[in-house]
C-alpha cells in the first residue's frame, strides 16, 4: 500500500526546525508540516505530496531529508476534510481516498505553493514532489497556473482511473514546467504500457520532462532502509531527485 510506514528509525530533520501549522482554505485549516534548512542562506522550496495513506512519518522523514539538502518543505495533509482513517484496511484507504475531491485538492496544492512563496527565507521558486495518488497530482500539478515551477511524480498514474475527474494524459497539453518522472518496470498498477503514451504524449507536444524507469522493482519502491531489496534503486532515485531539484530550481542557496 504505497508508504504506509517506514521501516527505518527517523533521521531526516536532525539539524533542521520542524513545525506544525494550517493555511486557512475557508471552509477548513488545511494542516501543514514544515521542514525548515538550518540556517539563513536563502532557498528554494519544495511541496511534498503525500500517498494514499495521508501525512505520516515516511513523508515527515522525506520532508526533514530535503531540509537537510537546503530546500525548505511545506507537507499538506489534504485528507482534511475527509479525515483520519477509522482503521488501517485497504478498504478503508481506498474509501477515503475515493471521496476526496480531486480538483479541491489540487486548489489545496495551489493554496500551499503560495505559503511556500511567500515564506521568509524561501527566496527562489518552489518545486513539488508526489507519490503514487501524490504522484498523479503532481503530473497535474504541472499544468496549474500559479503552480508549482518544476514537478516530480513517483509511480504517479498517467491514465484516468476510477473517481477521478481527469487524467494526465488528457491533460498534457497544458504542462507548463519541467516533469521528471519515476517508476519501476514491475509497478503494474500504474502499467507500463500508460507510461509508454504518456511519454508519446509528452514527446508529441514538445513538453520537458525527464523518465526514469527502475529495473526489477515495483510500486512504492522507495526507501530509506539499507536493508530493503529495492534500496539501490530508491538511492539512485533520491539522486536524481536532488539533481533535478537543483537544475531546474537553480540550486538551493
Amino acid at each position: 500500500m504505497c508508504h504506509p510506514s517506514i521501516s527505518w528509525p527517523i533521521s531526516g530533520g536532525a539539524p533542521t526546525a520542524a513545525e506544525q501549522s494550517t493555511i486557512d482554505r475557508g471552509d477548513v485549516q488545511l494542516p501543514i508540516f514544515t521542514a525548515t534548512p538550518d540556517g539563513d542562506a536563502a532557498r528554494a522550496g519544495v511541496v511534498l505530496i503525500h500517498d494514499i495513506n495521508g501525512v505520516n512519518d515516511f513523508y515527515k522523514d522525506m520532508a526533514g531529508r530535503l531540509a537537510e539538502a537546503g530546500y525548505l518543505t511545506v507537507l499538506p495533509e489534504l485528507f482534511v476534510r475527509q479525515g483520519p482513517l477509522a482503521d488501517s484496511t485497504n478498504e478503508t484507504r481506498f474509501a477515503r481516498m475515493s471521496a476526496l475531491d480531486k480538483d479541491l485538492a489540487l486548489e489545496d496544492i495551489l493554496a500551499t505553493v503560495a505559503h511556500v512563496r511567500k515564506l521568509a527565507g524561501s527566496d527562489g521558486p518552489v518545486g513539488l514532489i508526489g507519490f503514487c495518488m501524490g504522484g498523479t497530482l503532481a503530473m497535474l500539478s504541472a499544468g496549474l497556473i500559479g503552480g508549482p515551477d518544476a514537478a516530480i511524480s513517483f509511480y504517479g498514474f498517467p491514465a484516468r482511473r476510477p473517481g477521478w475527474p481527469k487524467a494526465p494524459m488528457e491533460e498534457v497539453d497544458s504542462i507548463r514546467v519541467p516533469l521528471m518522472l519515476i517508476v519501476g518496470d514491475q509497478d503494474e498498477g500504474v502499467g507500463m504500457d500508460n507510461m509508454e503514451q504518456y511519454e508519446s504524449l509528452l514527446d508529441a507536444a514538445n513538453k520537458d520532462y525527464e523518465s526514469i524507469t527502475y529495473t526489477g522493482v515495483g510500486h512504492g519502491f522507495m526507501t530509506f532502509d539499507p536493508e530493503a531489496e529495492s534500496y539501490s534503486q530508491a538511492a539512485d532515485a533520491w539522486t536524481a531527485t536532488l539533481q533535478f531539484l537543483d537544475q531546474q530550481l537553480g540550486g538551493n542557496v
